[in-house]
């Protein structure tokens, strides 16, 4: 599914990467699903050039040349908003992907998307969602 929608989305994985994929039904798969045209600016069309260019940066297909959380901190959509970032970005242990359990309204995605921003900054949010983890092990939804 994520693969998915990465592709709709940003096109095709340059050459580089298909490369790397040995399995020929999967380059197969991803030709079927590619748009002749990536989709992310028809979804973001009312966007800020600069945060698209954000999003393709951090999206990119090749994780080791997607920008780091301090680069997209430096990012120009970011312009004007240094004393939100004066902290050092910290790495959190684990990846949590609970959130590709549901479907979820804009609304909801919305508050989702905060909740995750605010964790980053928060060691009230941290804990909190630490109880909630402890308490809800098959999520809260």
């Amino acid at each position: 599914m994520q693969c998915k929608l990465f592709i709709k989305l940003l096109g095709l994985p340059p050459k580089h990467i298909q490369d790397k994929i040995l399995d020929a039904s999967v380059i197969e798969y991803m030709k079927k699903e590619a748009k002749s045209k990536p989709l992310i600016e028809k979804v973001l069309h009312r966007a800020d050039p600069l945060l698209i260019d954000l999003i393709k940066k951090l999206l990119r297909f090749d994780p080791a040349s997607r920008l780091s959380a301090e680069e997209a901190q430096k990012h120009p959509f970011f312009r004007g908003m240094e004393s939100f970032t004066k902290n050092k970005v910290r790495d959190m242990p684990t990846f949590d992907f609970e959130f590709e359990k549901y479907d979820a309204s804009r609304s909801v995605l919305k508050e989702m998307l905060m909740d995750e921003i605010c964790l980053y900054h928060s060691k009230e949010a941290k804990e909190h969602y630490k109880k909630l983890r402890d308490e809800n092990p098959k999520g809260y939804l």
